[in-house]
């Protein structure tokens, strides 16, 4: 055929089908990917059903749902200065507003975003790399076992995991094209998973530099502006939560004020590395922020903002990084290697114990786990070098978040944000690495399998066993179970942890507790004398065990019980009001009223205890024990800090009225707080309040019977 039969082909047609073709290729592999990832989380919740926690919501997840109830009841402002990080919880409101109650939504939702995450992966280790190394990641994390997990659990690193996924899809289109309103985006997803995750604010001042130092052949001005493009998409939703904190708390904090505790419990005397709570057997979540401040009040000898208590705890932790900086090295050495080793460290839903119902899931984690994916990484940032322009800004967030993680504690969930970046080297290796093999290029891959091989020795040591754990989730499930009186299921778990670990002090004493609610007191003792060997300065358990000796009708082991409960644990309002009411019954008004006063004393604060004091000494018998005046002033002081709501308040009031003479006044307050026990409901307040305001229409005071 000659040059002019030759038809002719226009370069513009032949690029737009290229990109066409492109287009079509990268829309199929992120579908692909995608419905791996849903197909994976699909499997993990249909097996996950039998997990005695899989209905149940507990610790974190219970604390996040009844937040995000009462947000969706309208309750969108809040009372307090923000402890824990607000994003989730509003993210759960929204969900139970669009789709109503219930966990399935929130699971299909969730699994929607973790299959989403998946296919960003792709396309930013597509921008970052190749095509292949993008399938590759993306595939990766949509089976890799924990992410499937979090996702479908009542956790934040669910959403948190699909921000830090969003985050470097946007970074990898900024480096491609960098535009304003890029790098406004950028910023709104750091502000977001700052709103997450706290201790991520330090990607911040990372972020800024790497804009500077990456486009360094832009004018100063330009960059000038990205950077300030990058600091207002952030502030757009970091200072309304900072307006809002002010607004309803006083201080100023773009996020929450739990960073200094966090601090302290991960570096103290005796910190492991992981999470333990501030006080023994309170980890709770919803006990945390008062157990924060309670202690630093105490040792202040104030009430503290929520700032200072923060900053009471950064302090208390760097005097001891002061005092025992070896200590605190050896420390750092233990978090860095839980960060990188292969177990996931539990929070209060363990992944290994759902395993044990979940074949799937368990068959998959023994081959994909970090101690798989970390080394393959190390492999990566070697065999990236060469592409340090464009993957820089990969390895520095890795070391910064990295360094958030380590500076705190460890948990499985705490380090997830590494994942996603650690996958994509991983990544990278396979596909170079596997290049590099099929052409021989043995020299350039021999410092790749060496680093390979030092991380895979690190991340694979055994610092904790499997299964090391499960013992306590047992616990955990027990408690859920008992929270919703399904006693016979709980009785079930918590033997269950004492089989798999004996010296488990928090299964001995649940299974106490659980034995008391059935009467069986003599089990109840047992149990928390068992727990009192194991762990013997526990005010709870002597508190439980003193309570468990008085039904049991041992007055003389339960005041000593009590008493030793409050010598460890003075602001403990239960042990107090107990030991109290042992002596009102033994009708021993002097010791009755003495440890009143303790009470009080202790606990200033305690609305409760200081009536208890005050209704004390407005009616016993005793006329040399007896302070009418005393109880009245008492009383008038909880009225006024209580705003006349308080019935017991009022009622107390209208007794120690009485008791001085002072009779109609005492009938007038007593017909309030009759008024106001029954618009709450106190149904077994409101006998006893008029029977008083028939004696105070007698002119008669209200008095303890001696007898």
């Amino acid at each position: 055929m000659s040059k002019k039969m030759q038809p002719k082909i226009d370069p513009q047609i032949m690029a737009a089908e290229l990109e066409r073709a492109d287009r079509r290729r990268v829309f199929v592999a992120f579908g692909w990917i995608t419905l791996l990832a849903l197909v994976m989380r699909a499997i993990h919740l249909v097996q996950a059903r039998d997990v005695p926690l899989f209905d149940i919501l507990i610790v974190d997840g219970r604390q996040y749902d009844a937040w995000a109830r009462r947000i969706a009841a309208g309750d969108w402002m809040g009372s307090e200065t923000f402890y824990q990080a607000p994003l989730y919880p509003y993210f759960l409101a929204v969900l139970k507003t669009v789709f109503g109650d219930g966990l399935w939504p929130i699971r299909i939702v969730q699994a929607l975003l973790g299959a989403t995450s998946c296919g960003l992966l792709f396309l930013a280790a597509r921008n970052f790399v190749s095509h292949k190394v993008g399938v590759v990641a993306g595939v990766i994390l949509a089976i890799y076992p924990p992410a499937v997990f979090f996702d479908g659990l009542v956790q934040k690193a669910a959403i948190g995991g699909f921000i830090v996924v969003l985050l470097l899809w946007l970074i990898s289109r900024v480096q491609r094209t960098p535009t304003a309103l890029r790098f406004l985006s950028l910023g709104a997803a750091l502000g977001a998973l700052l709103l997450t995750r706290e201790e991520t604010i330090l990607l911040f001042p990372a972020l800024l530099l790497w804009v500077l130092w990456r486009f360094r052949e832009h004018a100063w001005k330009l960059r000038g502006a990205w950077v300030a493009s990058l600091a207002a998409g952030a502030a757009l939703l970091l200072l309304p939560i900072g307006w809002r904190n002010h607004h309803v708390g006083g201080e100023f904090l773009i996020t929450t004020s739990q960073a200094g505790s966090n601090f302290w419990i991960g570096n103290r005397p005796g910190a492991e590395g992981i999470y333990a709570p501030l006080r023994p057997g309170r980890s709770d979540t919803s006990l945390e922020r008062g157990d924060a401040f309670e202690l630093a009040e105490i040792e202040m000898g104030r009430k503290l903002t929520p700032r200072e208590v923060s900053k009471f705890w950064f302090d208390r932790a760097f005097a001891w990084i002061g005092d025992e900086p070896v200590a605190w090295l050896k420390l750092l050495g233990l978090k860095a290697a839980l960060l990188v080793n292969w177990f996931e460290v539990p929070d209060a839903e363990d992944q290994y114990f759902y395993e044990k119902h979940e074949p799937f899931q368990g068959f998959v984690s023994r081959f994909i786990h970090l101690g798989i994916i970390l080394p393959l990484c190390a492999a990566g940032l070697v065999l990236g070098w060469p592409r340090r322009r464009d993957l820089g800004v990969l390895a520095l967030l890795l070391a910064v978040l990295c360094t958030g993680v380590v500076m705190f504690y460890v948990m499985g969930r705490y380090r997830y944000p590494i994942v996603p970046i650690v996958i994509v080297f991983a990544a990278l290796a396979l596909v170079q690495g596997f290049a590099l093999a099929r052409v021989g290029a043995w020299k350039t891959l021999i410092p790749a399998v060496a680093a390979l091989f030092v991380a895979a020795v690190c991340s694979n040591w055994t610092i904790h066993a499997r299964d090391s754990q499960i013992s306590m989730s047992h616990v955990n499930a027990g408690a859920a179970l008992a929270s919703m009186d399904r006693l016979d299921e709980a009785k079930v778990q918590y033997e269950e942890s004492l089989k798999l670990d004996p010296n488990a002090p928090e299964a001995w004493a649940n299974l106490g507790a659980l034995h008391g609610r059935l009467g069986q007191m003599d089990r109840t003792i047992e149990c928390f004398e068992n727990a009192l060997k194991l762990r013997p300065d526990d005010p709870r358990f002597h508190m439980s065990l003193g309570t468990a000796y008085y039904m049991n009708r041992d007055a003389t082991r339960a005041v000593a019980e009590l008493a030793r409960s409050i010598e460890l644990y003075p602001q403990d309002p239960e042990a107090w009001n107990n030991l109290r009411y042992i002596f009102v019954a033994a009708k021993e008004w002097a010791r009755a009223v003495d440890i009143a006063r303790g009470g009080a004393a202790a606990n200033p604060e305690d609305v409760g205890l200081g009536i208890s004091l005050a209704w004390l000494l407005a009616v016993v018998p005793d006329e040399k024990v007896a302070a009418p005046l005393e109880a009245l002033a008492i009383a008038q002081r909880w009225a006024k800090r209580t705003a006349g709501t308080n019935s017991a308040v009022i009622d107390a009031l209208a007794a120690a009225l009485a008791r001085t003479g002072r009779y109609d006044e005492a009938r007038v307050e007593a017909l309030e707080a009759l008024a106001i026990a029954e618009r709450s409901g106190q149904r077994d307040s409101v006998a006893g309040i008029r029977a008083r305001i028939e004696l105070y229409t007698q002119k008669k005071p209200y008095i303890e019977s001696s007898k």
